[in-house]
């Protein structure tokens, strides 16, 4: 999947700045597929997707998520259902 259509996607994609099913306060698990979707990179190109999307959306992409262990990856969450298409 190229940083151009991680683009495309994300410019028509809206979160809400606190969605519904997060907790209102520490850490709690979702499903990914029901909750939202996540497309994981790994690799350098991570880094550069993120950057792209950040300078497209003018700061105001949706979440990003730096993995801290293991190999370097990012997680781009989407809202559910977006992925497939």
């Amino acid at each position: 999947m190229s940083a151009a259509t991680l683009c495309a996607w994300n410019s028509e994609v809206h979160f809400d700045p606190v969605p519904a099913w997060g907790p209102a306060s520490g850490h709690a698990l979702r499903h990914a597929g029901i909750h939202f979707d996540a497309v994981r990179v790994i690799g350098l190109l991570c880094e550069q997707i993120a950057y792209e999307i950040m300078q497209f959306t003018d700061f105001q992409a949706g979440p990003i998520v730096r993995s801290g262990i293991g190999e370097r990856s990012m997680f781009f969450l989407l809202p559910p259902q977006t992925v497939a298409a």
